[in-house]
């Protein structure tokens, strides 16, 4: 928008330039030009250099003269008052301020071809008149723009409020339901704390209670073990039976091999006397007497002679 206002001012500009009389405004100088900007310096008419105002350095046009800079890459044309002398670049015709390099385009390029137009004594109150309402029609157009900033700032200001003073609104009415959500969500975590530590009771009890029944399953097993390897008062009195048993079946054994051996030795005793014809008076009882008791076996005699 600022900028649509910029070109219609330059415009009518140059179109107040064009309706000037061609013996009052007549092409002066070809060449280029430069700007700059050095607030603290005095010019050479004595002046402070201000870079907000449409002013120049020439090098041999009277102070207070006013020409107009044309751009000739853009068209676009500014009204400036020569205050300084310079510029001392070959090739450089004129060194205009900044508000003046702005004007025409040519801050970011630093130099441009211009035509530089000059007057007469008697007809530099026209151009002063245009170079004023150039002047007056920047600071209006700075001052519109400021302007516009300032109430569009307002403007957004007043729409944050009220967006702010809307939320502020929303908040407020929401706030007890959130409170209430915030209640409830309280109240269930409490309640589930409440319940989580219930539980983590009952485990542990039932822990405890787990690990005395293994403990006391452990101790009856043991137990059953121990039992299992002690042999029982009824076991150990049949081993002992057994083993009499054994004894005397191994007693009886021995006897009887022992009686046979000495029944065998009295046999052949008394067949070696038979056969010799000699009868011998025992002088004792015979080793197998015993046998005599046995029906159908001949008793011995107590002596016995060979007939």
């Amino acid at each position: 928008m600022f900028k649509m206002r910029a070109k219609m001012i330059s415009v009518g500009l140059l179109g107040a330039a064009a309706m000037l009389p061609v013996d009052l405004a007549k092409a002066d100088q070809l060449g280029h030009a430069s700007w700059y900007s050095l607030p603290a310096n005095i010019t050479a008419n004595g002046e402070k250099m201000d870079p907000n105002e449409l002013t120049a350095a020439h090098r041999s046009l009277p102070f207070g003269t006013r020409v107009l800079v044309e751009n000739l890459t853009n068209g676009r044309s500014v009204v400036v008052r020569i205050n300084d002398r310079g510029p001392f670049i070959g090739g450089r015709i004129i060194d205009l301020s900044k508000a003046a390099a702005e004007s025409i385009g040519m801050i970011d390029a630093g130099t441009a071809k211009v035509r530089v137009v000059t007057t007469t004594e008697t007809d530099g109150g026209a151009l002063a008149a245009l170079g004023e309402a150039a002047s007056k029609a920047k600071k209006g157009l700075a001052a519109a723009a400021a302007e516009s900033a300032n109430a569009q700032a307002h403007d957004e200001a007043k729409s944050t409020t009220t967006e702010a003073a809307a939320k502020l609104e929303t908040v407020a009415s929401l706030a007890p339901a959130k409170a209430k959500t915030v209640a409830s969500r309280t109240h269930k975590a409490k309640s589930f704390a409440s319940h989580t530590a219930k539980r983590t009771i009952v485990a542990s009890k039932a822990s405890s209670k787990t690990k005395q029944l293994a403990k006391s399953l452990i101790q009856q097993e043991k137990v059953k073990l121990a039992a299992a390897e002690k042999p029982s008062h009824a076991a150990k009195h049949a081993a002992k039976l057994a083993a009499k048993a054994s004894a005397r079946m191994a007693a009886k054994s021995v006897g009887s091999k022992a009686r046979l051996a000495s029944s065998a030795k009295g046999i052949r005793a008394a067949t070696k006397v038979a056969s010799s014809g000699t009868v011998h008076v025992a002088s004792a009882a015979h080793p197998y007497a015993m046998l005599g008791r046995t029906p159908g076996f001949m008793k011995p005699a107590p002596e016995r002679r060979a007939s």
